[in-house]
């Protein structure tokens, strides 16, 4: 046998094995179309990866760069999506404020605060209840804004302590909201 017909016959053994057993294909050969969004909250980069697998969207790095040059040295690397290649629930972060801006004579105040975070959708829609610090009751509850502001009136008879809000986890089409606890403020 030839050394030409040889090669021939083997490469086509290897193209059939791969045809077979398409997990012995090598995986470079498989492209995947990935769409990768930037933006920005306040001085801070987000972004998005859209693609069809799960794979493509999790834990990815991005480099930004201004004409060839990486944008500033602490932001320049932004991971996309959360933890590593597969298959995890990306969890988002949540920062929650409170303040208290004292009534008059007879109404007992108001708490109010934002919640934020670098996924828009974590932010709006959020059920925040404020609560005296160490205790399990809450003295009211609010749903936080399109801004992601809320705000909670105090009763008359509010007790002088330390107080702190609030905010369950919450489930998005990009993973999980983190639940969101604010520091504590003195009132009244």
């Amino acid at each position: 046998m030839s050394r030409r017909l040889s090669l021939t016959l083997l490469a086509v053994m290897a193209l059939a094995a791969a045809l077979v057993v398409p997990n012995m294909a090598p995986a470079a050969t498989k492209k995947v179309r990935t769409k990768i969004t930037i933006g920005h909250s306040g001085s801070r980069l987000t972004g998005k990866v859209k693609s069809r697998k799960a794979t493509c969207r999790k834990g990815r790095r991005v480099v930004v760069y201004r004409g060839s040059r990486a944008v500033g040295p602490k932001s320049r690397t932004i991971t996309i999506g959360g933890g590593g290649g597969g298959g995890g629930t990306t969890t988002l972060s949540t920062k929650l404020t409170i303040r208290f801006a004292p009534g008059g004579p007879y109404t007992g105040g108001a708490f109010s605060g934002t919640v934020g975070s670098p996924e828009s959708a974590c932010i709006s829609g959020r059920t925040v209840s404020v609560y005296l610090q160490g205790s399990s009751t809450a003295i009211g509850s609010d749903t936080s804004s399109s801004n992601g502001s809320w705000s909670v009136q105090a009763p008359p008879s509010l007790q002088t302590g330390q107080y702190l809000a609030k905010t369950p986890a919450k489930g998005i089409n990009a993973g999980t909201c983190d639940a969101g606890q604010s520091p504590t403020v003195s009132a009244p």
